[in-house]
């Protein structure tokens, strides 16, 4: 049974999220930094997309972008917004259990 607790509350805890972009700009931009699971254009300004909300470095220099300048603005904008991401996972539990 402890086992089971250690799988519970060691997961990965950055799932892809899905949601549907309104916004030109906001999309490429998407589709420039982070790893897309999926996306399909429901007309000309709707578009859902699934995403990894990490940003990914080698996708972020493959577009020529800098990895460093993207961080920074992405933190600044949405460390609250993200704070949600941690509520599922308890890393002292787990290594509790594993002790």
């Amino acid at each position: 049974m402890l086992n089971n607790l250690l799988g519970g509350f060691a997961i990965n805890f950055v799932k892809p999220i899905t949601q549907i972009v309104k916004n030109k700009e906001r999309l490429n931009y998407i589709l420039a930094t982070r790893e897309v699971k999926s996306y399909k254009v429901i007309n000309e300004d709707n578009t859902i997309i699934s995403y990894v909300p990490v940003i990914d470095k080698q996708i972020c220099e493959s577009q020529n972008l800098n990895y460093q300048k993207v961080i920074f603005n992405e933190s600044n904008k949405n460390i609250m917004e993200n704070i949600y991401l941690f509520q599922e996972t308890s890393i002292i539990i787990s290594a509790f259990n594993t002790a």
